[in-house]
């Protein structure tokens, strides 16, 4: 009759205010919303999604967008806002960022197992000259790095073939190509496997550090203040702290 159907509607719209209500406190906890975040183009293949994927198990009402750029790439998302967070090395102070630490990072020089340098000991530079390069696409953090450090030793770094993936190189090393230097996250499969090796050259391993970063005149929202603080607490229980 009609005093049931009164009931009812009024049971169901304090049902509804119940669950918007609840809906509210989740928002304002971080744990429903959305998280926009660029990686560069290592730790957004090989490290991140792996932490975004606990993040997920721990917060499943959080939508979570991944962009994987190189390093210019994540630098402009980070200038036209068009992301929450950003991990990438060497961020940009003058951005007006936060940044926070997140883990280390080696780059290793690389080469096919039958290598004439595969094996020997204290490679210097200078021994390289010759070898045909293969590298990254400008704007690249790991060419940029890669040359800094060549830079700073005095040698310039020759540049055989250009190629716009870590995994594309990785393929054209093993199949004796050339050498390069890449992140070792990148490659643990590889040496597993026995496809790749690495070589003990003058200089390196480099290590660098990837920060967690976000811009300072960009409101985080609770969601991705919730995911920023996840990322540091992940960094830091691997001892990267």
């Amino acid at each position: 009759d009609a005093a049931e159907l009164v009931v009812h509607v009024d049971l169901d719209v304090f049902h509804r205010l119940d669950e918007g209500e609840r809906m509210l406190v989740e928002l304002d906890a971080g744990t429903r919303g959305a998280v926009d975040i660029a990686a560069d183009t290592t730790s957004g293949t090989y490290v991140v999604p792996g932490v975004l994927g606990a993040f997920h198990r721990a917060c499943p009402g959080v939508d979570v967008t991944l962009h994987v750029e190189n390093r210019s790439g994540v630098l402009h998302r980070l200038a036209e806002r068009t992301c929450d967070l950003a991990v990438m090395a060497s961020p940009v102070e003058e951005m007006g960022i936060e940044v926070e630490p997140f883990l280390f990072d080696a780059l290793v020089v690389i080469a096919a197992p039958d290598h004439p340098l595969a094996g020997q000991p204290a490679i210097g530079l200078a021994a390289l000259a010759g070898e045909r390069f293969l590298v990254r696409e400008p704007g690249s953090g790991t060419r940029a790095a890669t040359e800094r450090v060549f830079a700073r030793l005095g040698r310039r770094l020759h540049a055989a073939m250009e190629l716009g993936s870590s995994g594309a190189i990785k393929q054209a090393v093993a199949a004796g190509l050339g050498i390069t230097v890449i992140s070792r996250w990148a490659i643990e499969q590889e040496l597993q496997l026995g496809r790749l090796v690495v070589l003990d050259v003058e200089g390196f391993p480099l290590e660098r550090r990837w920060s967690l970063v976000n811009l300072r005149a960009r409101r985080l929202s609770p969601a991705a203040r919730l995911c920023r603080s996840f990322l540091a607490d992940y960094a830091a229980a691997q001892g990267a702290g």
